[in-house]
């Protein structure tokens, strides 16, 4: 994780490095692509019983609109499990698909929302939890571009799971690579 961390901070800096004598594009232009690296630290529901933890996080998204992109993203987990005096590792994933909206932009802050679909994998199954269990997710964030190529943002999304009424909650800090720009 730590050498995930190293990599993101050197696209940013870099990012930064290379933006000089290029002016900040607020958003990217329609139809492009987006690739973003990012850490997630992953605060699980109470009723979970899961430690809270740091996870690699890859999403790629699309701007439909000046204002909308679509996004997909994918996180590794790794935790563990501390009920009862019963320790073990859990190992799983998530998933989410999105829609992103862009607010108004504020000098070179660009807020947006989001909301969408997600599933949760847990193996091995916790109580008795399924092992896939779909959540709504919704939140908010923060994104900079350096330059038309580099940016980077910061969110905070809800996962909420309607079986068992659970809110797990996670923070995202990544870099943006923008694809596609002529």
């Amino acid at each position: 994780m730590k050498k995930f961390c190293l990599l993101l901070l050197a696209m940013l800096i870099s990012g930064s490095i290379f933006a000089k004598g290029e002016s900040s594009h607020a958003q990217s232009r329609v139809a492009t692509w987006q690739f973003s690296p990012s850490v997630a630290d992953m605060n699980y529901a109470g009723k979970r019983h899961l430690d809270r933890e740091w996870i690699p996080v890859i999403s790629t998204s699309y701007r439909l609109s000046s204002d909308w992109r679509a996004q997909l993203l994918w996180g590794h987990l790794s935790s563990q499990y501390s009920a009862w005096g019963n320790n073990r590792n859990i190992s799983g994933w998530v998933a989410m698909l999105d829609g992103i909206y862009s607010l108004p932009s504020y000098k070179w802050l660009h807020p947006y929302a989001l909301g969408g679909l997600g599933m949760l994998n847990i193996r091995p199954r916790v109580n008795s939890d399924p092992s896939v269990e779909m959540n709504f997710n919704a939140g908010v964030g923060l994104e900079h571009q350096f330059s038309r190529y580099i940016g980077a943002y910061l969110e905070v999304r809800d996962l909420y799971t309607p079986n068992g009424g659970k809110n797990d909650w996670m923070g995202l800090f990544g870099v943006d690579v923008l694809l596609g720009l002529m």
